[in-house]
Formats: structure tokens, C-alpha cells, sequence
């Protein structure tokens, strides 16, 4: 009779699924035993779930007591399943943004990415509605959020090729960079910017920027008539996606301080939906505040997640995706426990079946799957071993008994 460590390292060593069977002390005292076997810390628990829609959260909450520039005070929430978005929640959309810092840049969150922002360009600060004073003194986010979110182009004046220089095209009204605007009958009036071989239309903040700039021919927008820009061809050679429409409305993190990644997938779908969600606090409900996991090796460098969370949605076997909302690829298993733990699974037919995850895996993205603490492989050659004694956990957290 060999005592298995763990469920995990029964099944693995056994090829079965099998769960255990009641005896009698009496039973077992009459056999012959052999050394303890299996892997140390595995898992003695399986319920499989791998729900066809993933849901997985990246959060920041941020201690408005922190001083500027500091990761002390912020906490990394790690939440598989659906989020909850009551109780003043938003998903930002628009103009939202939110404003925080990553070691010595300003970044703008908003639309699902980050762009860094200058917080002495009074040219492109007037125009998006911040002020010097909200950028410099933007609270800290942490690696695991900064790594979350896909970086988007940078908020500044936009550099426009050989400004200055002739426009090669037959009836530009000006030098490359001009900015012209066309009065309309009905509705606001339309900015396009001259380039070498044609016209770019352009949002009216963009034009505000370029305008405060004073780059070449920009002193003051030139008026075109619509006949005649109709006349003129067009192009779209400047990537101004990072820019609103509008001035920024940007989040109160005083009232609003947790700033979550949100990335969500459906089977069958070719691209996976990514958001930013804010709140007051990270977005689960009250009533299941208390099973917010806090885990032991949380780490002070933001790279690690200080708490999880597991909705009643939540995918328990998985298999890393890419952070792109286009990435098509499924790379390793992973079985997830209730205690936030994540343990590679072998990715054979004979370890799977013998643990029970015959089902088809959820994708979950590596850049908040790998913020959990990491167990060792669940795989049959990592079972069949014996011990005298246990390995010792060489950073243990201090239990604090309830008085």
C-alpha cells in the first residue's frame, strides 16, 4: 500500500479517473506500505469547468492615500468569470479614459489599450481637457496592468512628413501640413490636413492640436470651399486612432480607484473583445466580496496577483491564448484551484484522461493567467516518485488566527 499524496498523484500513477473509496483503518493497518508517492502539492480536488465564453480580469485598485508615484497601495485582483457591473461601474467607452503612471511615463487607458502622454505638451494636454497637474501627479499602476494592456499610439502632436515642403497634387491650397476647414450647411465644420499627394481628414481635436502647435502653416486654419475639396484626392497616411473626438472625460480615481483589463472570448468567435472596465471597487458583486481569494506569495512588485476571484462562470481548465484579441493559437494546459494555483497539465491523451479533463479547454490569456502562483506539472512522470520526506516551502505567510 503506497500513500498518494494527493488525488492527482493517485490518477496519475493509476491511468483512472477513479475518486477514493472508504475503508476502515483496520483494512489498510493489515497491508504492506510503502513510502509516500506522487507530487508534492498537487491537487486532490477535480470538478472541471471549461464554459464555452472566457472572462478573465487584470485589476488595479489603487490606495488614494499612496504617495505619487508609488506601487505601495496598489492591489492586483485576478477575476475568471463574468465581471460585475453594478454599483457605478462603467465600461469606458468614447472619451472615458483613465490616467495613471508606469515608473517615469504617463499613460491615457481608454478603448482597451494605453497611450503615453507628455505632461509638459500644454499643445496636445488643452485639447483632450487635462490639465499638467492631472497627468504629473497620475497614481501608479501596476506591472501586471501595464503588461495587460496593448500599447496604442503615443498622444502627441502628430508628425506630418515633410511639412513645410509642396504639395504634389493639382490644387492644393497650401504646403504640406496645412490645416484647411470647410464650412457645411447643416452640422459642425470639417478639418482636413494637406499632405504631399492628397487631403486627410481630420477630428476637430486633432486640428486644435496641430493648430496649438504652430507647425507649418497652421497658424490659422485656411478656409476651403466643399466644391473645392471635392476636387482634391484623398488619403489616410496618419494613424490617429489614439485621439478622441472630443476632450476626455476623464475618471475621478479618488471616487472611482480600481481600473480593470477585461478580455473575453466566445468559442467559434475570431477575435476576442477587450475593455477596460472602472468602479469604485474591483467588479464583484457585494454579496461575494467575501470569496475574494487573498494568496500567499503575493509579491509588492505589481507582477504578481495580490487576490483572485472565481465567478460562477469561471473556467477552471484552460489553454493559454495569446494577449492579441486576434491570437488563434492555444498553447498550454492549465487545471486552476479554488486557491488561485495554477499547474500545468501534460498534454497527452494518457494524462488527461487520467484526471478527468476529457472536456474541450477555455482559452485564457497568458498575461493574467501567469500572475497566479505557479504549482509544479501534473504529469504521470512527475508522479511516479517516492519520498521519505517533504520538500519545506521556503517563503511561508504567517498565520494570523482569529481571536
Amino acid at each position: 500500500m503506497y500513500p498518494a499524496l494527493n488525488l492527482a498523484s493517485a490518477r496519475l500513477i493509476t491511468g483512472r479517473p477513479d475518486n477514493p473509496h472508504l475503508v476502515r483503518s483496520s483494512q489498510i493497518a493489515t497491508m504492506p506500505r510503502g513510502p509516500l508517492v506522487g507530487i508534492p502539492g498537487a491537487p486532490s480536488s477535480f470538478s472541471p469547468k471549461s464554459p464555452p465564453a472566457s472572462s478573465w480580469l487584470v485589476c488595479d485598485t489603487v490606495a488614494t492615500s499612496s504617495s505619487i508615484g508609488s506601487l505601495q497601495g496598489v492591489t492586483v485582483t485576478v477575476i475568471d468569470g463574468t465581471p460585475d457591473l453594478t454599483g457605478h461601474r462603467q465600461i469606458l467607452s468614447g472619451s472615458d479614459a483613465v490616467v495613471l503612471r508606469y515608473g517615469g511615463d504617463a499613460w491615457v487607458i481608454r478603448e482597451g489599450r494605453r497611450s503615453r502622454i507628455e505632461p509638459t505638451n500644454r499643445a496636445v494636454l488643452l485639447p483632450l481637457g487635462l490639465t499638467p497637474e492631472q497627468v504629473s501627479q497620475a497614481r501608479p499602476m501596476s506591472r501586471a496592468l501595464f503588461d495587460a494592456l496593448p500599447v496604442g499610439p503615443e498622444l502627441l502632436v502628430p508628425e506630418v512628413p515633410n511639412a513645410g515642403g509642396p504639395a504634389t497634387f493639382p490644387g492644393a491650397p497650401g504646403p504640406i501640413g496645412t490645416v484647411i476647414v470647410t464650412p457645411q450647411i447643416s452640422g459642425p465644420q470639417q478639418y482636413s490636413l494637406v499632405l504631399g499627394d492628397g487631403v486627410q481628414t481630420l477630428p476637430p481635436l486633432v486640428a486644435q492640436i496641430l493648430q496649438n502647435a504652430g507647425s507649418a502653416g497652421n497658424t490659422k486654419p485656411l478656409t476651403v470651399e466643399p466644391s473645392t475639396l471635392a476636387k482634391m484626392p484623398v488619403v489616410n497616411r496618419l494613424d490617429l486612432s489614439a485621439y478622441p473626438d472630443n476632450p476626455l472625460e476623464v475618471v475621478d480615481i479618488r471616487e472611482h480607484p480600481s481600473t480593470c483589463w477585461w478580455w473575453e472570448r466566445t468559442a467559434g468567435e475570431n477575435r476576442a473583445r477587450v475593455r477596460v472596465v472602472s468602479g469604485p471597487t474591483i467588479p464583484v458583486a457585494a454579496t461575494e466580496m467575501n470569496k475574494v481569494v487573498s494568496l500567499v506569495k503575493a509579491d509588492t512588485s505589481g507582477r504578481q496577483a495580490d487576490q483572485v476571484y472565481f465567478g460562477p462562470d469561471h473556467a477552471n481548465f484552460v489553454a493559454v491564448t495569446g494577449n492579441n484579441p486576434g491570437a488563434q493559437t492555444s498553447e498550454s494546459l492549465w487545471w486552476v484551484t479554488d486557491a488561485g494555483a495554477r499547474f500545468g497539465v501534460e498534454d497527452s491523451k494518457e494524462a488527461r484522461d487520467a484526471l478527468g479533463l476529457t472536456l474541450t479547454p477555455s482559452l485564457a490569456p497568458w498575461v493574467a493567467l501567469r500572475l497566479l502562483p505557479q504549482g509544479p506539472t501534473l504529469s504521470r512522470a512527475d508522479a511516479l516518485v517516492e519520498h521519505d520526506t517533504l520538500p519545506m516551502d521556503m517563503t511561508p505567510a504567517e498565520l494570523v488566527v482569529p481571536k
